[in-house]
């Protein structure tokens, strides 16, 4: 899946004492929280869409503690 804020790949963050998280444009949250939903990867929409002086709205995906952030990522790697 591509991020449409920087046209290059949607990216699960996986940062050592931290869960599995992605920060992706507000309107990529549900088609991507489906795609790994629909895998059976526990995640969801932390908080609502957060704008800072008029910027486009963020959303932060929390991945389950015990799924796999390469799975996830595979999953969004399989999706156009």
């Amino acid at each position: 899946m591509i991020d449409i804020a920087t046209q290059k790949p949607v990216r699960v963050l996986d940062e050592p004492g931290s869960r599995a998280h992605l920060t992706v444009r507000g309107e990529q949250v549900e088609p991507i929280l489906k795609a790994l939903q629909d895998k059976g990867i526990a995640c969801w929409q932390v908080g609502g869409i957060l704008s800072i002086d008029g910027a486009p709205g963020l959303g932060f995906i929390a991945i389950g503690i015990n799924e796999s952030a390469a799975k996830a990522q595979a999953v969004l790697d399989a999706v156009p």
